[in-house]
């Protein structure tokens, strides 16, 4: 937009028409935000990348008990930190970057329990919620777009991301500790997210969405102690603490 609006001046000043110079603004304008939608697409193709290895690729029924973070979740946290402090800079016209890697701050967010949509409990009303986060999720936009901010820049690279998790984890099937390592590295992106998104409902929903179906796809889905989740997001936290140091 600062470019726009030194393009204008410039135009203006060489005796061109306000109907021309404002033809050539708009044409630069749009040209604008096609490329802040393809950044975000690039970015996103690159987790999509990450995602098939991580994810897609991995065999969650010979998972170990969860001792850290898969590196799917810091592949996640790497790009957003990119589009983070890409669009910092775009929108602060050549500012100073942000901080990188964001640390999350307080407590983890309580654990929540979750639980398949099919089966004897079916009409429970923790099921009903989880179909209400379902219907939620699917209208969550994830076409990649212009954005106004560099949270809003981070938001829609989350979006994708979960939205890719999740097409995934339909296709895998998981034991226990697979479910497990899932829930930790969904509470972890959960919890960093926090700080560096405007819309959390929207990023929730889809968390939501992707541990739900991995409920579904497990063959014996135990959650993890709370205090054991909450020691690994520690753990995790001051990972990131170290490489902000």
């Amino acid at each position: 937009l600062a470019v726009c609006v030194c393009v204008r001046t410039a135009i203006a000043g060489c005796g061109c028409g306000y109907e021309q110079v404002g033809d050539i603004v708009h044409q630069l304008e749009r040209a604008a935000q096609e490329l802040n939608a393809k950044c975000i697409s690039l970015l996103a193709s690159e987790v999509d990348a990450d995602l098939q290895s991580g994810v897609a690729g991995r065999n969650w029924l010979q998972v170990p008990q969860p001792r850290a973070v898969s590196p799917f979740i810091d592949a996640i946290l790497s790009q957003a930190v990119r589009a983070l402090t890409t669009f910092n800079l775009l929108f602060a016209d050549g500012g100073t970057a942000a901080r990188t890697p964001w640390v999350p701050s307080g407590a983890p967010p309580a654990p929540k329990e979750y639980s398949s949509r099919t089966g004897q409990n079916q009409h429970s009303a923790s099921v009903i919620h989880a179909d209400m986060d379902r219907l939620f999720a699917r209208k969550v936009s994830t076409v990649p777009q212009a954005v106004d901010s560099p949270k809003g820049a981070v938001g829609l690279l989350l979006r994708l991301s979960l939205k890719s998790t999740y097409e995934h984890v339909r296709t895998c099937t998981l034991g226990q500790h697979g479910y497990q390592q899932l829930q930790v590295d969904m509470h972890v992106l959960r919890w960093t997210m926090a700080e560096c998104v405007d819309d959390q409902a929207s990023l929730q929903a889809l968390v939501d969405e992707v541990m739900t179906s991995a409920h579904e796809r497990c063959l014996q889905p135990v959650n993890l102690e709370p205090e054991v989740l909450e020691a690994l997001c520690e753990a995790k936290r001051q990972h990131l603490i170290s490489q902000a140091i």
